[in-house]
């Protein structure tokens, strides 16, 4: 054998050696990243249980149905508080949001919690062990006397000032904690037909947890274009909201959940489908 075919032999079992040894951590990269992570699996599960709840209008039964949008519109935690990993999922008549669910993994227990956005009788149902029939409760909508501008971009950049100018807390186990707005929107809506020219869902949150959300809007009068704004609680603290340095905004701590009610949270063990 030539001097050469030795070194090509010797290259040859050098280059199967060093195959041998990387195609099992190769393969295992490969499976590991085929793996779902804790987060997707939680993610599924999330997504498994928003979907298997059905929302109506009680007083309408000819009516459409609201919608649930198929994909959280947030991802959220606060670890510590234990919650651990949640969602939020909006219900929609047409455009208009009509009501938000946040659905957290707790410590082995699933946290259905629900807030009405509209003054009607809605129910959900599509759970095992429980649903939920706020009655019809008109909301309290705040004036705002920021101007409304005349483009959408500039209508957005205004909505968001106006957030920014708020102060939201809540009083939890003896403790006042501050809030902070979620800088991006939730949800953004129009719907011209009716006189509403913008929408824009906001929330503040602890961590990334949403416990008060905002709804703005600019809406058509006689005056001209006005803004308009309301609350809607998704904690059981005592909350407040502030409007440069004025209060104009409190609930007090929910001690008992009411089906009834337009706020209300229902748990699940970990096991139930």
């Amino acid at each position: 054998m030539s001097k050469d075919s030795k070194t090509l032999n010797e290259r040859f079992r050098v280059l199967m050696t060093v195959a041998i040894i990387i195609a099992p951590l190769a393969l295992a990269v490969v499976t590991d990243a085929t793996e779902p992570s804790a987060q997707d699996v939680r993610l599924k599960a999330m997504t498994q249980r928003a979907l298997s709840l059905k929302m109506e209008f009680v007083a309408d039964n000819v009516r459409r149905p609201p919608e649930l949008v198929q994909s959280p519109i947030l991802r959220c935690n606060d670890p510590t508080r234990e919650e651990e990993d949640g969602t939020v999922w909006l219900w929609r008549d047409g455009k208009h949001p009509v009501a938000c669910l946040c659905l957290f993994f707790i410590r082995d227990q699933w946290t259905f919690e629900h807030v009405s956005l509209s003054g009607e009788v809605l129910k959900v149902s599509g759970r095992p062990k429980w649903s939920w029939t706020p009655k019809a409760e008109d909301r309290v909508w705040f004036p705002v006397k920021d101007a409304v501008p005349d483009s959408a971009v500039a209508r957005q950049r205004a909505a968001r000032a106006i957030a920014r100018r708020l102060e939201a807390s809540e009083f939890h186990v003896g403790e006042t904690y501050q809030l902070r707005l979620l800088e991006r929107p939730l949800y953004t809506y129009s719907d011209v037909d009716h006189g509403l020219i913008a929408g824009t869902l906001f929330a503040f949150a602890y961590g990334t947890n949403p416990e008060i959300l905002l709804q703005l809007e600019a809406r058509e009068t006689k005056d001209g274009p006005k803004w308009q704004a309301a609350f809607a609680r998704l904690s059981s603290a005592e909350i407040t909201v502030k409007l440069d340095d004025d209060e104009i905004w409190k609930v007090p701590a929910v001690r008992d959940f009411d089906a009834r009610e337009s706020y209300y949270a229902a748990i699940e063990m970990d096991e139930a489908r």
